[in-house]
């Protein structure tokens, strides 16, 4: 079983966020469900095909963040997934230090 830390809101945002993470052999498969006042948000519809972007957190983007969660020193990964398909996953460092993408 994988177990997730949640998403810790801002005391006056009208949003919840939850997830989910489902591993195979050949795949991961992750789920998000977001409540609240949804039409207030700018939800992309789906491309034909997903382009690898950066700085996708600047605007609305579902974030997994993968690592040991020991110290703010211990390097991780990061994926972010929009709704119009594109994405990005870097590596790095320590605590939002030296981000590489990462294939």
């Amino acid at each position: 079983m994988i177990k997730l830390k949640a998403w810790e809101p801002h005391p006056h945002t009208a949003f919840k966020v939850y997830a989910d993470i489902r591993k195979s052999a050949q795949m991961i498969e992750l789920s998000y469900l977001v409540l609240g006042p949804v039409g207030k948000l700018v939800i992309e519809p789906p491309q034909v095909l997903s382009n690898r972007k950066n700085e996708l957190w600047q605007n609305t983007c579902f974030e997994l963040f993968v690592g040991p969660n020991s110290s703010q020193n211990d390097p991780y990964f990061e994926l972010n997934l929009a709704s119009n398909g594109d994405w990005n996953f870097y590596g790095l460092s320590g605590y939002r230090k030296d981000l590489v993408e990462t294939d």
